[in-house]
């Protein structure tokens, strides 16, 4: 089992997004899949999979039918706690809400288990935003490893406006501050994240040959942490000594410009 809490304090960081997609395509290379919503708001992860469901139901031939997964709503700080409850899955994914709350930080602490996805849009104010949960991650760490990734979303596809090198300074600043690592080549602002929703379908079912999701191909870092579950099966230590075996390391690459 593993575990993938896709978190950032900040809203409107396309945290549902990414959690729906991972699940969902996960599911579809055979994996057992429970989604967990941990937005007691918004419920976006849950409305996703019903528009999934009810897709499902619509088709007559099985053969057309989407791969399903597990989606449940925990809006509370008992998630950390309900990890190994799910220890029958194969990936766990966790959209957390926003906002710095008790359910946050156990989202944050259950990424212990597996990894942290932190989105963020390459924008100064979301760059800053962003500081706040690096900021519950290095608290989190004093007890616990946790292997942390950012993930640039919403990125202009116009060459016209490169945002990416206005910000490029701040964001290496973080990735050297607070020892995460860039998933690359991040998100673009592709319409096939909204156009996919109302069927509850991944970006890649719903557009096999596109390139919305590369960064959850087999080849990419994500990837790799999805599909290899078996190399980090053990559940973490809390109490643990910081600096021993830690899973985290410091990247100091410089981020690719797009």
């Amino acid at each position: 089992m593993k575990v993938i809490s896709v978190v950032n304090t900040k809203g409107g960081s396309g945290k549902s997004t990414i959690a729906c997609n991972i699940a969902a395509i996960a599911a579809s290379e055979g994996k057992k899949v429970i989604l967990i919503d941990a937005d007691g708001k918004q419920q976006s992860s849950m409305i996703f999979h019903s528009f999934r469901t009810n897709y499902n139901e619509k088709l007559e031939n099985e053969e057309n039918k989407l791969a399903e997964y597990t989606a449940v709503s925990i809006p509370n700080n008992t998630i950390f706690k309900s990890i190994p409850s799910f220890s029958d899955f194969d990936l766990v994914v966790i959209d957390a809400g926003a906002g710095d709350n008790a359910i946050v930080r156990s989202a944050i602490s259950a990424s212990a288990y597996g990894i942290l996805v932190i989105p963020c849009q390459p924008s100064p104010y979301d760059l800053n935003g962003t500081m706040d949960t690096l900021n519950l991650l290095e608290e989190a760490r004093a007890m616990m490893d946790i292997k942390a990734y950012l993930v640039l979303n919403m990125i202009f596809t116009n060459k016209r406006v490169n945002i990416l090198k206005d910000v490029e300074e701040s964001i290496n600043e973080l990735v050297e501050s607070y020892d995460v690592e860039i998933i690359e080549p991040g998100l673009t602002n592709y319409l096939a994240y909204k156009n996919s929703v109302m069927n509850g379908m991944s970006v890649v079912e719903f557009d096999a040959k596109g390139k919305a999701f590369y960064i959850t191909s087999k080849k990419s870092k994500l990837g790799k942490e999805i599909y290899n579950y078996e190399e980090e099966n053990s559940f973490p230590l809390p109490g643990r000594s910081p600096g021993s075996n830690c899973r985290y390391r410091r990247h100091s690459g410089i981020l690719h410009r797009y």
